[in-house]
């Protein structure tokens, strides 16, 4: 029959959303009124000009001394989504730099907009996409003569690319040469930017003729050129649009194992070119840019960070505070308090434990339950520009009830390290638990969804099937997607978010679960589900679960999957999708599917016995299965792999269109 239980975590997004909201459920409803009405946030006064200029003096005494007496420039703008700047902060920002690999975002632009979209090729191994993602030196030679071929006039492909970077994009930089041994521009020149003694780049007291330097002030120029391309008056031809949003696109793509210097300090959301020479390449010492955009709910960020006879002790930092300072604006003037988990509560129950979503984001955390009490910090994550907290918005607390206001906090069992100072990193803001490790945990019952026991409970079959019927599960590594089978029926297929590197390969299985775990610098991970091998994996931590800081129904994209990753486990949505008669977020579901959890009110932990779900876990699942027996209720019925390989290909993904909504990049 149709399930009608709670549908939890439905995020209400009140005012400037960036991306659609999902629709409530019935049964959601706001709790409490929490910012103004969308109509009083849009509204300009005098009171919030003073204050934003109050707080941009601060954010940028907080950024100089990083950059005092370095060789490093910086270019900070936020801009509204109406293309309005809200703020500017510039240092050091004319200086000359070596350009490196900065600039091939715009070269990728230029192909766009210079090749019709029916011959448009940016999938993998393309020139484009190699030159971009892979930042190869080889492709952007041939990709620069590829286009130079195509623009009518004379020049050869560095001028004509150069005349692209002046006349379109307004940039005052250009390439003097691009001389890759073996490809076709070697040897071309541009005379307007030969390296003349002003065109110098000095490094303290230290300068050398470097073939192509750019400013931070240039690059910044670009990419607010990509970011507020709607207010360009091409925006109304197709071809322009498109071009603007795939380049965007193919821009937010991450090369496998490797970080950009600003991806190192924010964890999603960010579409950019790096551009970084090693040290030993010239003898001004080593080369780190980075430049791009960064997205937020109402608007964008443009950064663009330029450093030459640095490392990584005096880049990173620097870098680090920026993201703070995003975040230190975002909470200003678009606190987190705008999005809330609503829903009521279930009654809580008197025999054991109970379990309970953190509604908001800025949770309050107590040594005692009494208002009164001194309170335990919950750090901020200063990797997220939307300031996720340690113990964060969507975490599933397991806790005892004080009385009918007070919880407190359950820990898994003995060797549990969380707020010990074993579990704060660099990563965090501080914390007064680093030194004073709290011996109890309380938390206001009010400040939780608490949630019935039913949602713990096994889900069957979803077709129908008969019982012996195999569950089991492919993971296709490379393409985020987790698909859940009853036989040879397909009956979820959900984006993901993993490591290329560190997800484990093979046939694996689960065995123990926990319905909430707090794992290393993330307290109440939901429904947890431990992989096993029957070998070396039995003693590893990766597992299949919840992952409520990704902020699924708000941020993540069909390239934000590929963008962000895990330490190697697979993190599941926690948004609503309809399978079978169940409307249900998908990590629960899953949850449930694979077993469920027998004893929610007096076990942590839960150790299987039955028939385990099989995971399949492979970078090519069409030639992997083949290596191992399909399962048996497959076979009994004269089925076999390819049977299931093509339900496989069938299966549509199961997401909601913002997952589909290119726009969001």
């Amino acid at each position: 029959m149709t399930n009608n239980q709670l549908h939890r975590r439905d995020f209400l997004k009140l005012v400037g959303a960036g991306a659609a909201a999902p629709a409530l459920s019935p049964l959601m409803s706001l709790t409490e009124p929490l910012v103004p009405s969308a109509g009083e946030a849009g509204r300009r006064n005098p009171d919030r000009d003073k204050s934003t200029a109050e707080l941009v003096e601060i954010m940028r005494r907080e950024l100089e001394p990083l950059f005092a007496g370095r060789e490093m420039a910086l270019v900070f703008r936020r801009f509204a989504d109406d293309g309005s700047e809200s703020f500017s902060i510039q240092i050091n920002e004319n200086e000359l730099y070596p350009v490196a690999s900065a600039f091939k975002s715009f070269l990728a632009l230029y192909y766009f907009m210079t090749f019709p979209p029916d011959e448009w090729n940016y999938t993998p191994g393309s020139l484009v996409y190699s030159t971009v993602v892979y930042s190869n030196n080889g492709t952007t030679g041939s990709l620069l003569h590829e286009v130079g071929l195509r623009v009518d006039g004379p020049g050869n492909a560095i001028e004509k690319f150069n005349d692209f970077l002046l006349n379109v994009m307004g940039l005052e930089h250009g390439l003097y040469s691009w001389n890759w041994p073996g490809r076709p521009t070697y040897g071309l020149t541009d005379p307007r930017f030969t390296p003349t003694e002003d065109r110098r780049v000095w490094i303290r007291t230290l300068s050398q003729s470097v073939s192509n330097v750019t400013t931070a002030l240039d690059l910044a120029k670009g990419w607010e050129f990509i970011s507020r391309a709607s207010q360009n008056p091409r925006w109304s031809d197709p071809h322009f649009r498109e071009a603007i949003r795939i380049t965007r696109e193919i821009s937010a793509i991450p090369a496998n194992d490797y970080r950009s210097p600003i991806e190192k300090v924010i964890y999603s959301g960010y579409i950019g070119k790096d551009g970084t020479l090693p040290l030993g390449d010239l003898a001004v010492g080593r080369v780190i840019n980075d430049a791009g955009i960064v997205r937020v709910a109402n608007g964008e960020y443009v950064i663009s960070f330029m450093s030459t006879g640095e490392n990584e002790s005096t880049t990173q930092p620097a870098l680090q505070k920026v993201i703070d300072c995003i975040r230190m604006y975002e909470e200003q003037f678009y606190p987190p308090g705008q999005i809330y988990i609503t829903g009521q509560s279930h009654p809580l129950y008197e025999d054991g434990y109970n379990y309970g979503f953190v509604r908001r984001q800025n949770l309050e955390l107590f040594s005692a339950p009494s208002e009164d009490a001194p309170r335990i910090d919950n750090p901020v994550r200063r990797n997220t520009v939307f300031g996720l907290m340690y113990l964060m918005q969507g975490a599933l607390v397991r806790f005892l009830p004080v009385d009918d206001q007070w919880a407190k906090f359950v820990r898994d069992d003995n060797l549990d390290n969380v707020f010990t100072y074993t579990d704060w990193t660099f990563g965090f803001t501080e914390a007064n638990w680093v030194t004073n490790p709290p011996k109890d945990i309380f938390i206001r019952i009010s400040d939780l969804l608490v949630i019935g026991r039913e949602h713990f409970e096994p889900i069957g079959y979803i077709t129908g099937a008969e019982e012996g019927t195999d569950k089991f599960i492919f993971l296709d590594v490379p393409r985020r997607q987790l698909t859940l089978f009853e036989g040879t029926t397909a009956i979820l297929k959900t984006p993901i978010v993993l490591n290329m590197a560190m997800t484990p390969r093979g046939r694996l299985y689960v065995n123990r679960v926990l319905i909430t775990r707090n794992m290393p610098h993330y307290p109440c991970v939901p429904y947890t589900n431990f992989l096993h091998d029957g070998s070396n994996l039995n003693h590893e931590g990766y597992a299949i679960h919840g992952s409520p800081w990704h902020r699924w129904s708000e941020t993540v994209t069909r390239r934000e999957t590929l963008r962000r990753y895990s330490n190697g486990c697979i993190n599941l949505p926690n948004w609503n999708r309809q399978i079978g008669d169940y409307n249900l977020p998908v990590d629960e579901f899953i949850f449930r599917w694979i077993g469920g959890f027998p004893d929610p009110a007096h076990e942590c932990h839960h150790t299987r016995t039955n028939q385990p779900v099989r995971i399949y876990s492979a970078n090519n699942l069409y030639q992997t299965v083949f290596e191992y027996t399909a399962p048996d209720s497959v076979r009994v019925r004269g089925g076999n792999w390819n049977d299931v390989l093509h339900a496989f290909d069938a299966k549509d993904i199961d997401a909601p269109e913002s997952f589909f909504e290119p726009t969001l990049l």
